[in-house]
């Protein structure tokens, strides 16, 4: 077995040969060969529930790309397989399975893990000159002076980019709001989001309030009596299901009216919202259990054949996180001519985008995040949901 070393070293290979291309853009005649890509999921503990979801979603990208042109780099046409290892939602074995993966099976492009366990690995993989894609921007801590991991991708947009789409939501669906109201717990993610918020509503003439708690406050009777004599025309509420539907069942009881609609970041709370219309946010491209164009259509059934079987609703939203992000990397390394340079892979990554379910997906070269537009859902009072994909105002 071979030791990990302190940096791995990467192999430089040229290509001595041209390429030959067909006519119609496709590799004629190649040698074949494979290239394969880690995804460290959580099966079991707190984010195992989502697990089929996730590893689902990986396989029906590797599906798509083999079932195009495949990966064509180092002198053959390569067809991706995935190694999927499972990290129980813990950071030490999400951080054991990173070494495993670069130690094992030299792997130099790993998706995940989740949430905290992502700044588990997203240092060893820096250290190790491989490519990690997360879910979370808590992988990295920069501090100021801090310089980003040049190897460490997001496959979310920024907290700007989602600030902005809130402020488009809000011209689509309540053009007329002059006003709006954060109620919200103080934490940290809504710390660095709040002042985007603001200047970003301020910016199109909407008024912005601040009613920001404590966080753990189960009584927001006094918060909501602060907001009814503000009058907003818009709330906006985060963090959980549970805190929204708080806030919610406060403003009920302050006497804001039922016409007052509730932005909320913390999940769909329509089945909760009592006859308040409610804007969902979904950090995703599209919404797969409202949405059923044939392409929506289409991953769901490939999703479902992935899984063996019938899959939670809930489980779709976790198969779109690393299914685009999975394509860039294909056609980057293509791009760059190698699977293993992942210097060069990495500097392609944000040269190459993706148009699909009528959106378009790059990597920013600033930040490394990725931006899309997001599906955001408008509930009307009578719960009668409208579907919209938005991208921040131009």
């Amino acid at each position: 077995m071979r030791r990990l070393r302190h940096k791995v070293g990467l192999a430089a290979p040229m290509l001595a040969a041209l390429l030959t291309i067909s006519a119609c853009g496709t590799p004629a005649s190649l040698p074949t060969g494979e290239v394969t890509f880690g995804a460290i999921i959580g099966q079991s503990g707190i984010y195992g529930a989502n697990a089929p979801g996730f590893i689902a979603g990986v396989k029906v990208a590797a599906d798509k790309i083999n079932a195009g042109s495949g990966i064509v780099a180092d002198g053959k046409k390569l067809t991706v397989k995935m190694l999927i290892l499972d990290d129980r939602s813990d950071p030490q074995a999400a951080a054991a399975a990173a070494i495993q993966m670069i130690r094992d099976n030299n792997i130099k492009v790993i998706f995940g893990p989740l949430a905290v366990a992502a700044a588990s690995v997203a240092p060893i993989s820096n250290e190790n000159k491989v490519i990690n894609v997360t879910a979370c921007s808590c992988a990295q801590a920069l501090k100021p002076g801090d310089t980003p991991y040049p190897m460490l991708f997001y496959r979310q947009p920024t907290d700007a980019h989602f600030a902005g789409v809130a402020v488009s939501a809000a011209k689509k669906f309540y053009p007329q709001a002059k006003s709006l109201a954060i109620m919200a717990p103080v934490v940290g993610s809504n710390q660095l989001l709040n002042p985007l918020l603001t200047a970003g509503f301020e910016a199109a003439g909407v008024k912005v309030l601040n009613f920001s708690y404590p966080a753990g406050t189960a009584d927001l009777s006094t918060i909501a009596t602060k907001v009814a004599a503000a009058k907003p025309d818009i709330v906006w509420a985060t963090t959980s299901v549970q805190e929204v539907t708080n806030v919610m069942r406060s403003l009920d009881a302050a006497g804001v009216p039922k016409t007052v609609p509730v932005f909320s970041q913390g999940g769909d709370v329509s089945a909760q919202a009592n006859g308040r219309p409610v804007v969902v946010f979904i950090s995703n491209a599209f919404d797969a259990a409202r949405e059923t164009s044939p392409d929506v259509a289409k991953f769901k059934e490939a999703i479902i054949a992935k899984n063996g079987g019938p899959i939670e609703i809930a489980n779709i939203p976790p198969a779109q996180y690393y299914y685009f992000a999975m394509q860039l990397i294909a056609k980057a390394m293509t791009k760059a001519n190698t699977t293993t340079d992942t210097a060069a892979i990495a500097r392609e990554m944000t040269n190459v985008s993706l148009d699909e379910f009528g959106g378009h997906f790059q990597w920013n070269a600033t930040d490394h995040h990725m931006s899309y537009p997001l599906a955001i859902v408008s509930y009307s009072s009578t719960g009668q949901p409208t579907v919209e994909h938005l991208s921040p105002p131009k």
